[in-house]
This record gives C-alpha cells, structure tokens and sequence, in this order.
C-alpha cells in the first residue's frame, strides 16, 4: 500500500466485494500480501486463472464499487498524517519501510 513504496504517495483504495467477483467467474486465491502493514498481509486476494472476459468482468466490479462510492484517495499529506500514527499504533512495522518512507515518518513524529 501507501508504505511498500520507495516514498510517500498518494493513494487510491477500492473495495471490491468477494461474492460479486466470485459470482462473476472470477477465482479468487489467497496470498500472503507483500506490505508492512501487519494486519493487511492476510488480506492479500489475488485473481487468477483470468482470461480478456474475465478482466472485462473486473473492470465492470471497479466500475460498480466507484459509481457505489466504495473507494477512497487520500492525498500524499493525508498519507504522511496517517504512517506516523499507524507506526505508532504497531499496525506497521517501520523496518519494513523503505529508507525514504522511514526518514518521512520519523520527521513527521518528530514535528
């Protein structure tokens, strides 16, 4: 997410829900996810086995979750507000940042 970079960024979240990817064809396989937010590495889902109809069928789930406002973007100044803090509350592991991302939250919670 906004942390696995090599700096702070902006970041766009979308929720897309299981039962509609799944009603829709598509096979939904659990990964252990590659971020430094502890609470999200088993949240990882990946979609496999997929083929040009069932990325269309995707593109038709992003589609839906944006015009059902199931999606938010939060700025680069909202994210350097929020890594502090979920450094902090143990939610990520600040050895796990990369070295930029590091020195952002650390000035951040030295401010």
């Amino acid at each position: 997410m906004a942390a696995a970079g090599k700096r702070v960024e902006r970041i766009g979240i979308l929720r897309l829900p299981d039962r509609e990817m799944e009603s829709g064809g598509q096979t939904l396989e659990d990964t252990e996810g590659r971020t430094p937010v502890r609470d999200l590495t088993r949240r990882q889902v990946d979609v496999v086995g997929r083929d040009h109809g069932r990325l269309g069928r995707v593109a038709e789930s992003v589609a839906s979750s944006i015009e059902g406002g199931q999606w938010l973007r939060l700025s680069r100044p909202e994210v350097s507000r929020l890594l502090p803090r979920a450094v902090g509350d143990g939610r990520v592991e600040r050895t796990r940042l990369q070295e930029k991302v590091r020195a952002a939250v650390s000035g951040a919670a030295e401010s």
